[in-house]
């Protein structure tokens, strides 16, 4: 759980958090069912941290907006009010309905019940508590990527306009930006058939098998994707090349670096093919030397675009 010392930077502080959410979410199936306080305990836990790894992905989502698109040199400074509104919206969600008494075995799980069939108010809880927030954190990542994407094609744009990059080189380019709406598409491919589920149960009262068992299928990789997406960029596996002797992890990426001056004065810009929590590092260290170097025709000198040493 914890990080080298060269990667304890804000932007793997919200993975680091990331991963404790999907950690402490992946123990709730080993709790038992029975008896009724066993149960309760077991649906608390999936209701906190499968919520709280949810708001987490938005707090990786504003870090990457405020950098890239707001150029805030600042991000660290969001990290309390983060906390805040991820553990405490998880944990009033968790509390509404342990102090209502709702949660009860639902099936294969314990979670907020609507028995009898079509109680409004087991329903209206599984909806505001979680079904509601989900789709809202999805809108808000999908409309964040989409500015961070066409922040960053105009980046690319002026870097080959520069220096008229090879068509390879920018076919990469673009690999990295289109990238980045992949991440919103991991709450959609995890959720959407406990979502279809949970509106057929509201409507109708029935259970559907096939989609209780996509439900739980796709939920089990939420941790996994989460990994994979926001914690397995290039720093991450050159870090594992280093210390496992280049044995495993993966291969080099392409990098894309600008130098720029003004008056004398020089400013770098510089994001790879990492993830997330990469390319907010190398933002940051871009807009610290030189947040304003777009603004005033500021000449740009060196462009490059090449593969990283594997």
């Amino acid at each position: 759980l914890a990080f080298p010392q060269d990667l304890r930077t804000h932007a793997f502080a919200l993975v680091h958090y990331l991963a404790l959410a999907d950690l402490f979410n992946s123990l709730w199936p080993y709790l038992p069912q029975s008896p009724v306080a066993s149960c309760s305990l077991q649906a608390f836990v999936y209701q906190l941290f499968s919520l709280a790894s949810i708001l987490w992905t938005v707090a990786i989502a504003h870090t990457l907006w405020a950098t890239v698109v707001a150029r805030d040199e600042d991000v660290a400074r969001f990290m309390r009010w983060y906390h805040a509104g991820v553990w405490g919206t998880s944990g009033v969600s968790a509390i509404v309905p342990l102090a209502a008494g709702r949660y009860e075995s639902v099936g294969p799980w314990c979670w907020i019940a609507t028995a009898p069939t079509g109680d409004k108010g087991g329903v209206a809880m599984r909806f505001a508590f979680f079904y509601v927030p989900l789709w809202l954190v999805i809108a808000y990542q999908l409309g964040v990527y989409a500015q961070v994407m066409r922040t960053l094609s105009v980046l690319s744009r002026m870097h080959a306009a520069a220096r008229g990059e090879s068509r390879g080189a920018r076919t990469r380019a673009w690999a990295i930006i289109r990238r980045l709406g992949y991440y919103p598409l991991i709450l959609i491919f995890v959720y959407s058939f406990a979502t279809v589920h949970r509106c057929i149960n509201a409507a109708t009262g029935r259970t559907v098998f096939w989609l209780y068992v996509l439900q739980a299928v796709f939920g089990a990789l939420q941790g996994a994707m989460h990994a994979a997406a926001y914690g397995m960029n290039e720093d991450v596996r050159a870090h594992w090349r280093d210390s496992l002797g280049g044995l495993c992890c993966g291969r080099g990426g392409a990098h894309a670096h600008t130098r720029f001056e003004d008056e004398g004065e020089a400013g770098e810009l510089a994001f790879d093919d990492t993830n997330v929590p990469g390319d907010i590092d190398d933002f940051n260290e871009a807009f610290a030397s030189g947040k304003d170097n777009f603004k005033d025709g500021v000449e740009m000198v060196e462009v490059k675009l090449e593969e990283s040493p594997r």
